[in-house]
């Protein structure tokens, strides 16, 4: 959905996207939800059957580029919402993608200072990513000057298996003001919850800035991951902050 010049939010509200088995060859993308330019609220929606193992199955020669809740704004009159999604047993199975990766959740919104955004309650579980060179993460980006700090709250993530070289980011705030707080990534009671069989450097939450930018990781959880992958240079990182100047606030 593409909404320009826009005098009133609109909302995207108890979509379900479901049943889905693609065997192609070539490289493709796969999107649930898009929102262009305006405002939207994107609340209670459904990719992937959360019942159904492997619900959303991308072939062994399928490179796809995977999104599964997405929105991109240049605006700053209406405070926007997503929250209470849910994204359910995706199967990417290509071994060797070049192209492929998987992103959760996408905010943007780096072309204004008053942009307001809360990203909470959402879910993602049931993935498997055996895509050599696929990342996997939710993403969120603001201008670094964002005087309205966006909020990523109470959301969980769990049930995640990852091979060959992918590299997970369970939150990823790249840039602008943001308060991390209440988020799980990993499940409280079931082991390896999380497993990660790719060398790399993986984070459970991370934040970037190249300036500036304020952010504060409060009350959030990473429990039950497992890293199975004995090369030296594999590691997971918790939290992790990098950035030439910021101010950084981690409880």
């Amino acid at each position: 959905m593409r909404i320009t010049n826009a005098l009133a939010k609109s909302t995207i509200s108890g979509n379900v996207i479901k049943n889905m088995q693609r065997s192609g060859t070539s490289s493709s993308s796969f999107t649930g939800i898009v929102v262009q330019s305006g405002p939207a609220d994107i609340i209670n929606n459904t990719v992937g059957d959360p019942l159904v193992p492997n619900d959303l199955t991308f072939g062994a020669n399928a490179d796809i580029q995977f999104q599964g809740i997405t929105t991109s704004t240049s605006q700053n009159l209406f405070p926007i919402s997503i929250s209470g999604n849910s994204i359910n047993n995706v199967s990417m199975q290509i071994p060797n993608g070049n192209n492929a990766f998987f992103s959760g959740y996408i905010y943007t919104n780096n072309t204004t200072v008053n942009g307001s955004a809360t990203i909470s309650n959402n879910t993602l579980q049931g993935i498997v990513n055996l895509t050599a060179n696929a990342n996997l993460h939710a993403g969120f980006r603001s201008g670094e000057m964002q005087i309205a700090p966006i909020t990523i709250s109470n959301n969980k993530f769990e049930n995640i298996t990852l091979s060959n070289s992918a590299l997970f980011k369970g939150i990823h705030c790249d840039r602008g003001n943001v308060i991390v707080s209440g988020n799980r990534i990993g499940s409280f009671t079931n082991p390896n919850s999380i497993s990660i069989a790719s060398t790399n450097i993986h984070f459970g939450i991370v934040t970037s800035f190249i300036l500036n930018g304020n952010c504060q990781i409060s009350n959030d959880t990473i429990s039950n991951i497992i890293v199975t992958n004995p090369d030296a240079t594999t590691r997971i990182s918790g939290n992790s902050a990098a950035t030439l100047m910021d101010q950084l606030s981690i409880k």
